[in-house]
């Protein structure tokens, strides 16, 4: 596994393939886990390609980077899809943060942390609140759903911007499955 990159423009043309191999999550949302990504220093237009995604035999749960770049984004032709398409893993367009990446669900719900409000489809949320069992501060991958831990126990994830996360059982057992 290794991270090419690009010194300038990637274009990635209809019927591009890329054969991508996938090892360890880490240990937090925040950080990437093990596997090949791209890295940029320019534009990336993504015009029709499929994603073959390979198992290493440690593919687990997490996030894993795809792409970074530092220029802008476009796409046509249904962009990036997936060779084998799985509820399991989606792909997650984080444009505030010019990065691409692969969330593998390992078929659980996850619950992002967005006490600050600030999630969306293009950038995290995190920042400084009170988690307790009603407490509306986690949103789906999107960031188009904010509410109560669902389902609870669940699995939790913190990444965004950095805060303080209190816990607090004033509305019943605070619980997860995992972080």
């Amino acid at each position: 596994m290794g991270t090419l990159t690009v010194d300038g423009n990637l274009t990635l043309a209809q019927g591009s393939l890329l054969d991508f191999e996938f090892g360890a999550p880490s240990v937090d949302f925040s950080t990437p886990g093990s596997s090949d990504s791209v890295s940029i220093n320019g534009d990336l237009a993504i015009n029709g390609a499929t994603l073959t995604l390979n198992d290493t035999g440690s593919f687990g749960r997490g996030l894993y980077r795809l792409f970074d770049y530092t220029g802008s984004l476009s796409g046509s032709n249904g962009g990036l899809q997936l060779a084998s398409p799985d509820p399991s893993y989606g792909l997650q367009y984080l444009t505030g943060d010019k990065q691409i990446n692969l969330i593998n669900t390992g078929g659980t719900t996850l619950n992002f942390w967005n006490a600050n409000g600030l999630a969306s489809g293009t950038t995290q949320g995190g920042g400084d609140g009170t988690w307790t069992a009603t407490n509306s501060v986690w949103t789906d991958a999107s960031g188009s759903v904010t509410g109560p831990m669902i389902p609870s126990p669940g699995f939790a994830i913190f990444a965004g911007d950095a805060g303080t996360v209190k816990v607090s059982d004033v509305d019943g057992a605070v619980e997860a499955d995992g972080q």
